[in-house]
């Protein structure tokens, strides 16, 4: 992704944060971001194309990842959910305002549909991936799995808008016993030797 596609999803998120989803506009973008008009729809058509694009950086942290084992993703996972604790709260209350705007467009709300579907495969590829490295047990349904964690992520980030003090343990505890209950048990906590 270019620099200046960068800084105008900066200025974008920026100014989502900062002043709230109502007051996204490509006036106020190109203000926050220092460019002209001209410079910003040369990356994008209109507002909607820049939510979208926020959309897309958010769907690309997920792609191409693998992991060798279990307790990798778990560490994964864990970093995830660390980070998202560090946000502020001011950030994941704007991050829901982000996804009502969302739903308020039909278009956006199409595309939304494609994101969440598209970070569904990428999760769900994931679970594959360990499961064809012998990492998962038999039994357990990668389908299944994949959909879950989807859920506990979504309910993870709506919970840290209202901030209750232990969610990060408690969230930590859940993922932790869906792993070992996805993982063959000699593979979970095996270190790799030396």
């Amino acid at each position: 992704m270019g620099k200046q596609r960068q800084k105008i999803l900066a200025a974008a998120e920026k100014c989502i944060s900062k002043e709230g989803f109502d007051k996204l506009s490509i006036r106020r973008i190109t203000e926050l971001a220092n460019i002209s008009n001209g410079a910003l729809y040369i990356h994008f058509r209109n507002k909607q194309d820049i939510i979208l694009g926020l959309l897309e950086s958010h769907l690309h942290r997920w792609q191409n990842l693998s992991f060798n084992t279990c307790n990798d993703f778990k560490e994964f996972l864990h970093s995830v959910i660390e980070e998202a604790w560090k946000t502020p709260l001011l950030e994941h209350q704007n991050d829901l305002r982000l996804f009502v705007g969302v739903l308020g467009s039909p278009t956006l709300n199409d595309a939304s549909f494609t994101f969440f579907n598209e970070r569904s495969k990428h999760i769900h590829r994931i679970f594959y991936d360990l499961k064809t490295r012998d990492q998962i047990a038999p039994h357990y349904d990668i389908e299944l799995g994949s959909q879950w964690l989807i859920t506990f992520l979504h309910g993870f980030h709506l919970t840290l808008a209202f901030s209750p003090p232990d969610a990060l343990n408690r969230a930590k505890d859940i993922l932790d016993l869906e792993i070992r209950r996805m993982a063959l048990p000699e593979r979970h906590s095996a270190k790799a030797p030396n």
